[in-house]
């Protein structure tokens, strides 16, 4: 019997900045959220942006999608940018559905870069050598050894796509279901996404 997990929609990925990256505010986010929504910078149907910069630990500004939401994440303390799926794709399998994720991200990640940067006078940079997995759907991903080597097998083809090079794996610590993978090459955005798009074709 298949494993339930191929059915997973409910996920997210996360970029993280740089450690000399400037920080990303709500009140420089926000703005830059809502031209997205104006001008359809990204793929997908946006929605609205939500301010959560009051929280001490999460997304502070979420972009709402249809099918996908957009946000400056900070969970764990360290602030990146995540996409976080909730339906969509379902006639694709798992790991074609986590690629185009993959490719979302990064094009947003390398939006971002340039429009915070220029509103914020400082440099923002994502970091291009490691990425955040997170299952969001208990009961498609439980919290069980099978999930873990499960999803542990997917995160890391895709890790394969992503870097072309060897990239550590390690399960969340807070609790959550997920993996960061890290590896020590490090490329632009641009490399990355280019092999995302030429393995997917």
């Amino acid at each position: 019997m298949e494993h339930p997990i191929g059915a997973l929609q409910r996920y997210s990925l996360r970029l993280f900045l740089e450690p000399n990256s400037a920080t990303l505010p709500a009140r420089l986010i926000t703005p830059i959220f809502h031209k997205w929504i104006q001008q359809r910078s990204v793929d997908g149907l946006l929605i609205d942006v939500a301010d959560y910069g009051h929280l001490p630990d999460g997304p502070s500004t979420l972009l709402v999608g249809h099918d996908a939401n957009f946000a400056i994440d900070g969970t764990g303390g360290r602030q990146g940018i995540s996409y976080s799926r909730k339906r969509g794709g379902a006639d694709l399998p798992l790991a074609e559905r986590l690629n185009s994720s993959g490719k979302q991200l990064i094009s947003a990640a390398l939006l971002l870069e340039t429009e915070a940067s220029g509103s914020a006078g400082d440099r923002v940079a994502f970091s291009t050598n490691e990425i955040e997995f997170c299952a969001n759907d208990r009961l498609l991903a439980p919290a069980t050894e099978k999930t873990s080597a499960t999803l542990r097998k997917l995160v890391k083809n895709f890790g394969r796509r992503l870097f072309t090079t060897p990239a550590e794996i390690t399960p969340l610590t807070d609790g959550r279901i997920g993996f960061i993978l890290k590896t020590t090459e490090r490329r632009p955005l641009t490399a990355l996404l280019e092999n995302l798009t030429r393995d997917s074709t």
